[in-house]
C-alpha cells in the first residue's frame, strides 16, 4: 500500500474599499486517492445553519403560567433542547432540559419569555416561538 498524499486548497478573499485584505480563508483536504485523473473539484458544499426557527410551536397553558410544546421532526426531539426563560429585564433566569418534556411551568411569580433552543453546531438557537407566560 502506498503514501496518501494530500493537497491543500485555501481560498482568501479580501474585502474590497478597506484598503486591507482581510481574509477569510477556508481550507479543504483532499485525499490525492479521492479525486479521479484530470478532475476538478466542484463548489463547497453548503453549511448548515442549524435548525429552524419554527421547529417546535409553543403555546400557553390556559392559567396563562404553564407552556405546552409539540413534538420534535419525526417524534425526535433535536439534540440540546433547552426550555429557556428570561425576565422583563432580559436576563436568562432559567435554562432546562426539554428532551422528552412537552409541557414545563415556571413556579417563581412574574412575567416572563419562553423559548426552546436546541445546539445548532456552534451555539444554541431558537427553534420555536417566543410565548410569554405570568405566574
Amino acid at each position: 500500500m502506498g503514501a496518501r498524499a494530500a493537497v491543500v486548497v485555501l481560498a482568501v478573499t479580501s474585502v474590497l474599499g478597506w484598503g486591507v485584505a482581510a481574509g477569510l480563508g477556508a481550507a479543504l483536504l483532499v485525499g490525492r486517492d479521492a479525486a479521479p485523473s484530470g478532475s476538478t473539484l466542484g463548489p463547497a458544499p453548503a453549511v448548515s445553519a442549524g435548525p429552524a426557527s419554527d421547529t417546535y410551536a409553543l403555546s400557553v397553558h390556559d392559567d396563562g403560567c404553564g407552556v405546552i410544546r409539540t413534538e420534535g421532526p419525526g417524534g425526535e426531539d433535536l439534540g440540546g433542547l433547552t426550555w429557556v426563560v428570561t425576565d422583563a429585564d432580559g436576563f436568562q433566569v432559567m435554562g432546562r432540559n426539554a428532551l422528552g418534556e412537552t409541557q414545563y411551568r415556571y413556579v417563581t411569580p412574574g412575567t416572563y419569555d419562553v423559548v426552546l433552543e436546541s445546539w445548532g453546531g456552534d451555539s444554541y438557537v431558537d427553534v420555536s416561538n417566543t410565548v410569554t407566560i405570568t405566574c
